[in-house]
């Protein structure tokens, strides 16, 4: 990057040192009260050590959020993986209506004179519903960007990890944004913002890679390469047994052969038996709807016969008594009988006595 300044510094819209002119807000977007007191607020208590931050756990995530997401967010997000290339980046607008948009050609012109890469597949994205809660910093441009995040993240975590990005440099030089290079052009100012804020969010969050940190990145490769190493050693010893296998598999597929015929053999019985089973199992329907109707047919007649047994037993009930009323008839009869032959008797005997009476000749000689 110091060798591409230094190309550039005859170049009038080459990015110029950083001062603090430069950092002021566009003739067009200038700073009232009220702004002033919102953005104020931003900054808050906990910005308390010597640098003007408190310590805190360092970001392993951030996510930078402009308005169109095609040239602030996306040069933030390039800038911050080139400097903390350990850190989880991500960039996303808040409007939809340029979804998809690349970034401007100037802005990328000036990207690629810093040795700046991946803004030339850049597209724009929305931020989607629940997104921002999946990062540990998110980070805004400008006041209408802070105010508009405020009012689409009301009452949700995410807000109390929102930043200004401009906030990083510091109370001593007051809170500035980052104007819209869209609207209000001036794309090299815009360049030299986002640098700076960009290197001094990092350097503040503790993740701005040194050279110290590059050295423990290296360090941390260096022992990576040594654990593939051995992991290659043990994957060539697994190499070599394997190929002692392999000397054994013209055997194996001759034994493979032969299970495939068997298994493609028992696979056409198990056809066979599948559709025997289908048949076997309409028949049982079949039968089943037939046990059915003789159950209810049986059922039928055990009803019928229930009824002819109780017919059977009245009839059985009724017989017994005309028996009885019979054997009670013939014994009146007998008696009857008995009583009239009792009756001839004696009127024969009458009759003898009257035709004695009235003939004693006659009476004396039939005796």
């Amino acid at each position: 990057n110091n060798n591409n300044n230094n190309n550039n510094n005859n170049n009038e819209n080459s990015p110029s040192k950083h001062t603090s002119s430069e950092l002021d807000y566009d003739s067009k977007h200038t700073k009232t009260e009220t702004e002033t007191t919102i953005i104020e607020s931003v900054t808050e208590s906990r910005y308390t050590d010597s640098h003007g931050y408190s310590s805190h756990n360092s970001p392993k995530s951030i996510l930078f959020v402009c308005l169109h997401g095609m040239d602030r967010s996306a040069l933030a997000k390039a800038i911050a993986e080139q400097l903390s290339p350990v850190t989880t980046v991500a960039c996303r607008a808040l409007a939809d209506h340029f979804e998809g948009a690349p970034v401007s050609a100037e802005m990328r012109r000036l990207a690629e004179d810093h040795g700046i890469e991946g803004l030339e597949s850049h597209r724009s994205r929305v931020l989607g519903p629940g997104e921002a809660e999946c990062y540990d910093r998110i980070i805004v441009f400008d006041l209408e960007d802070y105010q508009e995040v405020q009012l689409l993240w009301s009452g949700q975590k995410c807000l109390k990890r929102v930043e200004m990005l401009l906030n990083y440099l510091g109370k001593s030089n007051d809170v500035r944004a980052v104007s819209d290079p869209y609207r209000f052009g001036n794309q090299v100012k815009v360049f030299d913002q986002i640098s700076v804020g960009v290197r001094a969010m990092l350097d503040k969050e503790g993740i701005l890679t040194t050279e110290k940190g590059v050295m423990n990145v290296l360090h941390s490769v260096n022992e990576e390469i040594s654990e593939v190493r051995q992991r290659n050693r043990t994957l060539t010893n697994s190499l070599k047994h394997e190929q002692a296998k392999a000397k054994k598999v013209p055997i194996l597929q001759h034994e493979m052969r032969r299970q495939a015929k068997d298994i493609s053999d028992l696979l056409e019985q198990n056809q066979t038996l599948r559709a025997q089973i289908q048949a076997m199992s309409h028949k049982n329907l079949e039968l089943s709807a037939a046990v059915g109707a003789g159950i209810a047919k049986v059922s039928e007649h055990e009803e019928n016969d229930i009824n002819n047994q109780k017919t059977i037993l009245q009839y059985h009930s009724t017989v017994t008594d005309l028996h009885n009323q019979v054997s009670r008839l013939k014994t009146k009869l007998r008696m009857a009988t008995l009583e009239l032959e009792t009756e001839k008797i004696q009127t024969q005997a009458l009759q003898n006595e009257i035709q004695g009476l009235l003939n004693p000749g006659v009476l004396f000689a039939e005796n």
